[in-house]
């Protein structure tokens, strides 16, 4: 019995295939990079925070270790990340950075802003049904990246709308390895001075959130990677401009 002739693809074909997919990808990657850096509030388009961690700067409110964990935290980074301080001290441009870095590195092809104040009025309001509220969380559920920026300014969880939207949320991208930045002026630990715990942002997300936030207490912060800002407001001053980036590279 003759044997048939099969067709098999040349190695050269092989290679084209793979830089065919290589280009769209690359291209599918900067046309992500726009669109996210697009929809950053322009006063929040900062730093390029590779050149900002490798070479320091006149930032004086990014501690050495600080920069140094930026630095490791874009190489390597955990599901959570919190950038804690004072307000305007360069904490919400740094995290746009951040995510601008992540999806250079290929963490994930989408990012997304989310200012958590109107995020939580997304919540709060909508149609009798909630058809609304629940496809505004599912579009932030599966973002790659999502900045989470000024937790527990001007706003808080007092409704259960609020905190169930929260929860689900944050559940919905620990359990799917979805990366979460967070900025907040909030403490982390909890005052007994108020009974309802939301001046720190332990006390705002919760226990149940928390605790996927921050990881297994036994074992320290498994899941989250903490930068505090020290020092004044940065607001108004014109040196910051030196480190400014595009959304190239």
């Amino acid at each position: 019995m003759t044997k048939k002739n099969v067709y098999r693809p040349s190695k050269n074909i092989y290679a084209k295939s793979k830089a065919v997919q290589e280009y769209r990808m690359k291209e599918a990657r900067k046309k992500s990079l726009k669109y996210f850096y697009n929809s950053i509030p322009e006063n929040l388009r900062g730093y390029d925070v590779e050149e900002l961690a490798a070479h320091g700067s006149d930032y004086e409110n990014l501690t050495t270790a600080g920069k140094a964990s930026l630095r490791r935290y874009i190489e390597d980074p955990t599901l959570f990340l919190l950038l804690s301080g004072a307000s305007g001290v360069g904490k919400s441009s740094v995290a746009c950075a951040i995510a601008l870095a992540l999806l250079r590195r290929g963490f994930g092809m989408t990012a997304k802003y989310a200012d958590v104040s109107t995020m939580l009025n997304e919540f709060s309001f909508g149609d009798a049904e909630g058809t609304h509220r629940m496809q505004h969380l599912s579009s932030l559920k599966n973002y790659d990246i999502l900045i989470l920026d000024d937790v527990g300014a001007g706003s808080n969880l007092s409704t259960p709308t609020r905190q169930n939207a929260m929860q689900s949320l944050i559940s919905y991208r620990w359990e799917h390895d979805k990366i979460t930045i967070m900025t907040t002026n909030l403490a982390i630990s909890r005052s007994s001075e108020k009974e309802n715990g939301e001046d720190s942002i332990q006390g705002w997300f919760g226990e149940s959130a928390w605790d996927r936030i921050a990881g297994r207490a036994s074992t320290g912060d498994t899941n989250l990677t903490r930068v505090n800002f020290i020092g004044s407001t940065l607001r108004g001053n014109s040196s910051r401009g030196a480190m400014r980036g595009g959304f190239g590279r």
